[in-house]
């Protein structure tokens, strides 16, 4: 006897440890399966491309091409939502039998496929990707799955995950989306008849608020839950309505694939700032002074310190992205046109590195060039007139064209092509030996956002940054091969001579007035303006140490402009832009980085140049090497027993070589000594002196 109850009690040990054990693998497997459905919760959100400070600029289509938001719905949605779907959700445990025997029957004696689903067989329906697929072994797949969802998880998660992947038509997962597309508001803010109308979508989606299906499914739903009014739907602007793309999506989308952006990604641009830009850029075309002007582009650069990159903070290439006239839908931001004088200061800096300063003389008079046709070719300033010999800071600052085309002749045309192509990693639309002096007059090609990058080295103390639109994200500019790390362009002197430069509002006067649209409300910035031949092209750049703007005007048709100038035309814009920024907090008025420049007293006056600077000898530079043919002010020889330097000129000079007289001639020879370092000074024939050259002899 007492063996038998030995025997029945192991018996019942063994049964419970069995138990125990299919508990225990149950639970693993619900838990697992839990995880599986959270999982896929988790990927089916849409991944979104927010701006600088987390608002929605686009979002992204999930695998089954829903655009699926997050957000529970208001606790008055939810409560009408249980009514609606499961009014017993709070009591089972993902199955409702009475539900199920109810759907069962209705299928198998009339025929009829009745509901029977509870919101959780319905949310792991969608989970699982099974909506369209309604199978026998499905079906019982999902039982399993609904087990396990409630057995891990809290009703009102439950209820947030369903509301959150639930289909409301027009390609939109989730309650919140749904209500800020069709309504323009959240569900905090709906009324109970609202929120029917929405709630209609769930069973029928193409029925949308407004139809007439929806309107009669609303009042029956009402009838069935206490809710007796079902206000008219009212439908709403597109631009409130759509939450998937905002208008700046339109000139970005060219730069990075957005679709990059998984889940979700943060650009450095401000949604709002470029929206208001946008509005200043239509604005101004709509008036009168613009009649001839169907397109312009801005482009905003906020500048990064020491190894940090450049970021985008607006870009706008259109006034109207969804306009269908004038050329509305051509992004003329990453539309190439020709630069006009913009490109002075890039010319002048390379000078600069040379030798040349701020009083360097110009001569700025008639000069007669040979072309690749065989034809002469004459450059003319802007208005004709020849001043003679003028500073590079005043040929700067009136924008004159001679000046220009002397000092990239004296700096080397193919130097200048390397330094483009090398350097700055411009790919130009044609062969760059092609565009010859024409650089100097306005010739190369530039979209703005290309020039707005290259603009950034000035006030980067000669430093070339990459360019992001988000951390880590390099713009793909066209035109341009990115930098990989910063890299140093020009040296920290010549930018800080350059700002100074172009920061001077008065020295320009006598060719943009005491007036213009270049005159801001604060000191510390600086200016170019450009226009291209026959007023296609209307250019003006300008910059502080925060940010860099770069604004044009012009048609995308190509047709020409009544006489609309870079001061004049696209200046309104940039006053206005940069008005704003200084406003919105993006310039904070500072100095430029000073590096060193000192005050200079020339014959022409006060200028300023560079401690270490020999000024008799910078400000004859260029005059001195349009006599003086050989040798190179710093030319470096290799110094060998009975060697002969050449000294050539244009016409017979008197040289002399550490003060010694050396000769008279056209053309003479030196033989060096020694090694070490001569000057070699030339004079007019009972003259002045008009060259003085260092040279270096080295064995």
């Amino acid at each position: 006897m007492l063996h038998k109850r030995k025997l029945g009690m192991k018996r019942t040990k063994d049964i419970l440890v069995i138990l125990l054990a299919l508990c225990f693998v149950l639970f693993l497997v619900a838990g697992k399966m839990n995880n599986e459905l959270h999982a896929a919760h988790a990927r089916g959100i849409s991944g979104e491309v927010l701006d600088r400070g987390g608002e929605l600029l686009l979002r992204l289509p999930n695998t089954k091409g829903h655009y699926e938001t997050r957000g529970g719905g208001s606790p008055r949605l939810r409560e009408l939502t249980v009514l609606k779907e499961d009014r017993f959700f709070y009591y089972h445990l993902g199955v409702n039998p009475v539900s199920l025997a109810r759907s069962l029957s209705s299928t198998l004696f009339s025929g009829l496929r009745a509901g029977g689903s509870t919101i959780t067989q319905q949310l792991v329906k969608n989970l699982l990707g099974n909506e369209n697929d309604r199978t026998i072994g499905n079906k019982i797949s999902e039982l399993f799955y609904s087990f396990a969802l409630e057995l891990n998880t809290p009703k009102e998660a439950i209820l947030t995950m369903y509301l959150e992947s639930a289909y409301f038509g027009r390609q939109l997962a989730g309650v919140e989306g749904a209500s800020q597309y069709y309504f323009g508001k959240n569900t905090a803010a709906l009324q109970d008849g609202e929120i029917l109308r929405l709630l209609v979508l769930l069973s029928a989606p193409s029925a949308e608020p407004g139809s007439a299906g929806n309107t009669a499914r609303a009042k029956n739903i009402g009838e069935r839950l206490g809710v007796s009014e079902i206000p008219a739907y009212e439908d709403i602007p597109r631009g409130v309505q759509e939450v998937k793309k905002d208008p700046a999506l339109f000139e970005l989308a060219a730069l990075y694939p957005m679709s990059a952006c998984t889940p979700s990604c943060t650009l450095s641009v401000d949604r709002e700032l470029t929206a208001k830009i946008r509005a200043i850029v239509h604005d101004a075309l709509a008036t009168k002074q613009f009649a001839s002007v169907g397109n312009a582009a801005v482009a905003v650069i906020k500048l990064g310190r020491d190894d940090e990159p450049n970021t985008l903070l607006a870009l706008v290439g259109s006034p109207d992205p969804y306009g269908v006239s004038g050329g509305s839908q051509v992004n003329m931001a990453l539309s190439p046109r020709p630069i006009g004088s913009t490109w002075k200061p890039f010319i002048y800096s390379r000078a600069i590195e040379r030798g040349l300063r701020p009083y360097s003389l110009i001569d700025d008079a008639e000069y007669r060039y040979e072309i690749g046709t065989g034809y002469a070719f004459y450059p003319k300033n802007y208005d004709g007139i020849y001043r003679g010999d003028v500073t590079l800071h005043y040929a700067l600052a009136n924008s004159l064209n001679i000046p220009a085309v002397r000092a990239l002749e004296w700096g080397g045309i193919d130097e200048f092509g390397i330094f483009l192509e090398g350097a700055l990693g411009f790919t130009p639309r044609r062969a760059i030996d092609t565009y010859q002096l024409s650089i100097a007059l306005g010739g190369l090609e530039m979209n703005p956002l290309l020039l707005a990058h290259y603009f950034t080295v000035f006030p980067r103390g000669g430093i070339l940054a990459p360019l992001e639109v988000g951390s880590g994200m390099r713009a793909g500019v066209p035109m341009l091969t990115m930098p990989a790390e910063p890299e140093r362009i020009f040296r920290a002197t010549t930018t800080a001579l350059m700002n100074k430069m172009l920061a001077d509002r008065l020295l320009g006067v006598e060719q943009f007035g005491l007036e213009s649209n270049l005159n801001l409300p604060f000191a510390e910035y600086a200016v170019k303006t450009g226009t291209s031949y026959d007023y296609h092209d209307s250019w003006t750049v300008g910059y502080t140490p925060d940010v860099v703007v770069v604004v044009w005007i012009g048609n995308s048709d190509n047709k020409p402009m009544d006489l609309v100038t870079g001061a004049r035309g696209a200046g309104k814009i940039w006053n206005e832009v940069m008005t704003l920024l200084l406003a919105e907090g993006d310039i904070a008025p500072k100095a430029f980085d000073p590096r060193g420049v000192v005050d200079v007293s020339t014959a022409e006056g006060r200028s300023f140049g560079l401690p270490d600077d020999d000024p008799p000898h910078a400000r004859l530079i260029m005059k001195e090497s349009s006599i003086v043919l050989e040798p190179h002010d710093k030319d470096v020889l290799q110094f060998e027993e009975g060697m002969a330097v050449p000294l050539r000129a244009k016409h017979s000079l008197v040289w002399k070589v550490n003060g010694t007289l050396l000769g008279e001639g056209e053309e003479l020879f030196w033989t060096p000594t020694q090694s070490g370092n001569y000057t070699i000074d030339a004079f007019e024939q009972g003259g002045p002196h008009v060259a003085s050259l260092r040279v270096r002899v080295v064995r």
